[in-house]
This record gives C-alpha cells, structure tokens and sequence, in this order.
C-alpha cells in the first residue's frame, strides 16, 4: 500500500480491506444502496483518514475470466477503484467512468506497485 500513497491525493490512517462472498457483498449492496445484488467493490469512507474496501472474491474469480485477467490481477483493479473512490473520482456517468478507467490504467502500469 505504501508505493500508492505517492500516486493518490489521499490521506489515510486506516484503510481496511475486507474479503466477502457473493452472499455477503449482496447483504451490504442492498443495506448502502437498496440493490441487493451482489457486486465487485464497495467503498467505505468513514471520514478522519478511516475507511474501508469491501471486494467480492466470488465476483472477482468470475470478473478474471470474462476480463481475460488473472485473479491478482483482477483484484489490484478493484483495489484501484477503491482507492480511487476515496480520492474523490465516480462512476456513475459515463465522462465520470472514462476519467476513472484513465486512473485505474494509470496507477496499474506503475512499476512500483507491480503485482509479486
């Protein structure tokens, strides 16, 4: 985590990063956004330099293999996305999205944040 904090405007003390099921993910969806069906990642920021990342394992295993991606690959993504929330970006329209994916290309090209 330390070699992304140079590339986001970010400030965080304490990030959590949570693991769920499809199941579970599908709870939180439809408690935070009346949508209870599952999805990749959801962003949690809690304010004071506290936040969370929720990502859907079951998501991302079969997110990989439509993508073409592998699972780490898939999951540094997420990561990315998340991260990028909680520097202020969305994706709810499509200039928003476009800006968003230009980030996530970004930040997974950089050297110092290859995956091992």
């Amino acid at each position: 985590m330390s070699a992304w904090r140079g590339l986001l405007p970010i400030r965080l003390e304490e990030l959590s990063i949570v693991f769920l099921d499809d199941a579970e993910m599908a709870n939180w969806h439809g408690r935070l956004s009346d949508d209870p069906t599952p999805t990749d990642i959801l962003t949690l920021d809690y304010g004071e330099g506290s936040a969370e990342i929720l990502i859907s394992l079951d998501t991302a295993k079969r997110q990989a293999v439509e993508n073409g991606n592998t699972f780490i690959r898939e999951l540094r993504l997420y990561l990315a996305h998340g991260l990028l929330h909680l520097s202020g970006y969305g994706d709810k329209t499509a200039p928003q999205r476009k800006k968003m994916r230009a980030a996530e290309k970004r930040l997974l090209a950089n050297k110092s944040i290859a995956a091992p």
